[in-house]
Formats: C-alpha cells, structure tokens, sequence
C-alpha cells in the first residue's frame, strides 16, 4: 500500500503544481515521477517494458545529442502526467457508487433481463457506457462478474463490451482518450460535449440494431453465483436514478468549472474526482467502508496500474524530445499533404497509421498525440472539433481492431475467444458503422464550418 500512497501523492503534487507552478514544485514532480517509473517498470509486462524502455532511451538520446539540460529533460516526464493523474484519480469516484449500492442495483436489472436477450444487451451496454468513464476498463471486469453467472451468451458479450466501451471513448472527459485529444487539438469540452455525445448515442442506436439481426450462440457457463442482494424494487430503482444523476453531475460540473476558471479539463477532472468523494465521505454514516475502500484504492493503483505508470510517463518524455527534433517537421508536412488531397483521405490516413501502430501493441497513447498535436487546423485547413472526432474515432476503431490492445486482450480473456473472434469477427460491420458515421459526422462539422 505504501507504493500506492506514493502514487497518489504524485497525483495530488501535480494539483497543487497547477495552482502553484513554482520551480521547486515542478523539480521534485519530476523526480519523484522519475522515480516512480524506474520502480514499477520491471512489473509489466515484456512487451510494454520494451516498447517503454525504446522510448525512453530514443528520449535520452535526442537529449544528450540537442545537449538539452538535464531539468529541462526531466521535465519531459510531467508531459503526460495530467492525463496520468485523471488515469488514476477518476477509479475514486466508484467508492462512493459501490459504498451507496448503485452498482448492486444493477446487478439486480441484469438478473431480471436473463431471458431477453434485446433487454440484456441494452442493459449492458448502456451501463458499460456509463461506468466506463469512471472504471475505465474495471468497468467491464465489474460488468462481467455478474454477467457471467446471469448466463448471457458469449457473443451478446463480446459485443455488448466492445460497443458500450467504445461509445465511452468518444464523448466522456473523464476517459483518457477524451481528455488526451481535446488537449492536443486544443478542444474546449464544451465545444465538444454534444458532438461526442450525439457520436456516441448514434454508435448505441447502431449497435442495438445490429444486435437484433445477429445470430447468436447459446453457449453459458455458470462460475460463481451473484451476491445476495435486496429485491426491493423501488429502492433499485431509485438507485439507478441516483446513480445517472451522479453521472451528469459530474459532467455538468465540469462544464461550469470549466466555463469560469482558466484550469485545464484535465486538472478540473481530477480535483472533481478528488472532491466528490471527499464530500461523499464527510456527509457519510459508514466512513469505515469508505476507508477500507480507498485502502483497496490504494493496493489497486500499485498493483494493476504499472502499464498505464510506465507507458504514460515514457510516452510523454519521447514525445518531449521529438519537438527539439526535425520528425516533428516531416509529421507536421504529412498531416499537411494528407489534408490537401481531401478530408477523406487525411481520415484514411489517421486511421491506418493509427491502427497498425495499435496491431504492432503500440498504445494509442503514444502515436495519437504526435499525428494531432502537428495536424492542427493552421496546418491541415480542419477545424479543431473535426479533429476531435477524426483520433477519436481512429482511437476506438484501432482498440477494438488490435489483438494486442489492453481492451481487446481484457474481453478475449473474460470471453475464452482470440482477440480477432470478439474484435473483429464479432464486431467488424460496428466498426465500420463506426468508421462511417465518423467519416460523416468529420465532414458536417466542417462544412457548417
């Protein structure tokens, strides 16, 4: 637990970092981020550690070659650090659902869709779309372990996972591809909020449709039995209703906050992550839950969180080195040349670039960035929210795509499938819905433009 005690000091050292942007902060950010990444690094795994370890030494050589300054260096580490610390403050929200019995609600709605299939499926996937942005992929561990024992269909699964996950990926701020792209094209979310919102209620609608001609298998398997849990169904009811409340609240508070303060959407995701609980605490008659709850917090951020750490942080200090290079030029000229023979084909382009990187297990975290941060509209002639949507969509579409991705692998797990069975066998026509209504919704907003 002291690991992750040090990790969420970080977390909140960066906060106090973005009111007081003093010197000596941001030294003692950046060692102690050093430091961190050099202690969780031979924790994950050797595809990532290698991918980490390239980056970081293409880092440090483009450093010691541009005879950048050794503070100036290690400032590269803090690049990522507020997307990192959004990555793992936002889990702290679901204390106080769990604590509440929001979640145990929706196991009880699941339990009693078992025969409908339609039901089910809706079911799912909206409250996969929902708790996403809070759970990020703990949402769909969560979802699963009362799915699996309801005994829903493989394939009803496989696909309810991957749409209501992605659907999560295009509009809420409190996901990391969210918050990462709307800063590199420098979005405000409330200039993005009802795009992403419409993107992703169109990619629900699609996806249920596509459900109801699918053929599915009527292979279960019983695990474990579900926690007992009340039938009351009034009180379940309005637990749900509480639980949605919460959801847009905390999007409407950031709007607001976001409205009257000069903080960026990162730094207000996280203090509003940090904030709800701490109050949820403090008007709360079982603070002993609450504590034991943050404790398992804690062991979780130094536990299942070494991939995100390393990544993240070797990321950002690669992508810092890159702009004292010429590369940063040469992607700045492609994204130029793609957006100049057409709108259709520069989204060509993002997507296939991104999407082999992601098939390759490159992260999106680091290829995104480097393509959005150089295709700015200055450069491409788009405008910043068609952007948005354009590595938004190539974001989710390579996610579900790739074998190698940390969505992918998680349900090919959970399901006993490859990793092409529930990507792209399964969900295959979905992403080319995606692609397309992506590809449509791009072009609409730039010739409203």
């Amino acid at each position: 637990m002291f690991k992750g005690l040090v990790i969420f000091s970080m977390c909140l050292l960066f906060l106090l970092y973005s009111f007081f942007p003093i010197n000596l902060i941001e030294l003692t950010l950046s060692i102690l981020a050093a430091i961190i990444l050099l202690s969780v690094i031979n924790q994950v795994k050797v595809p990532q550690k290698m991918i980490s370890l390239i980056l970081l030494l293409s880092g440090i050589s483009i450093y010691v070659l541009m005879n950048v300054h050794i503070t100036d260096a290690l400032q590269g580490l803090l690049r990522n650090l507020p997307l990192l610390s959004l990555l793992l403050l936002v889990p702290l929200l679901a204390i106080p659902m769990k604590i509440s019995g929001y979640l145990e609600s929706t196991y009880h709605y699941l339990s009693k869709w078992q025969n409908d299939s339609n039901k089910a499926f809706m079911g799912l996937t909206s409250l996969l779309s929902l708790l996403a942005p809070v759970l990020n992929m703990g949402s769909v561990r969560l979802v699963h372990e009362v799915a699996r024992d309801v005994q829903f269909p493989t394939k009803l699964l496989g696909k309810s996972y991957f749409i209501g996950f992605s659907t999560a990926m295009l509009w809420s701020p409190y996901f990391a591809s969210v918050a990462l792209v709307l800063v590199s094209v420098n979005v405000r979310v409330t200039d993005y909020i009802l795009v992403g919102l419409g993107y992703a209620v169109i990619q629900l609608g699609l996806g249920m449709l596509l459900f109801r001609f699918a053929k599915l298998e009527n292979e279960v398997e019983r695990i474990e039995a579900i926690p007992n849990a009340t039938n009351n169904e009034s009180l379940h009811r309005l637990n749900i209703v509480k639980l949605i409340s919460m959801i847009v609240g905390m999007i409407v508070s950031l709007l607001v906050l976001e409205s009257f303060t000069t903080l960026s959407m990162l730094v207000l995701v996280s203090l509003i992550s940090l904030i709800i609980p701490i109050l949820w605490w403090i008007g709360s008659k079982q603070k002993s839950r609450m504590k034991d709850a943050f404790q398992e917090y804690l062991l979780s951020i130094s536990s299942k969180s070494q991939n995100e750490i390393v990544l993240f942080l070797s990321a950002g200090f690669f992508g810092s080195a890159i702009a004292y290079t010429s590369v940063a030029r040469i992607i700045e000229t492609t994204m130029g040349w793609a957006s100049s023979v057409s709108l259709l084909f520069f989204i060509g382009l993002v997507v296939v670039i991104v999407s082999l990187f992601a098939m390759a297990g490159v992260h999106q975290i680091i290829i995104v960035p480097l393509l959005a941060m150089y295709a700015g509209t200055d450069v491409t002639g788009i405008t910043p929210v068609a952007l948005a949507v354009i590595f938004l969509m190539a974001w989710a579409l390579s996610s579900i795509l790739s074998p190698l991705n940390a969505i992918n692998m998680l349900v090919s797990s959970l399901l006993g499938r490859s990793g092409f069975t529930t990507g792209m066998k399964w969900n295959g026509v979905y992403l080319f819905l995606l692609f397309v209504v992506g590809v449509l919704m791009a072009y609409s907003i730039q010739l409203l433009s």
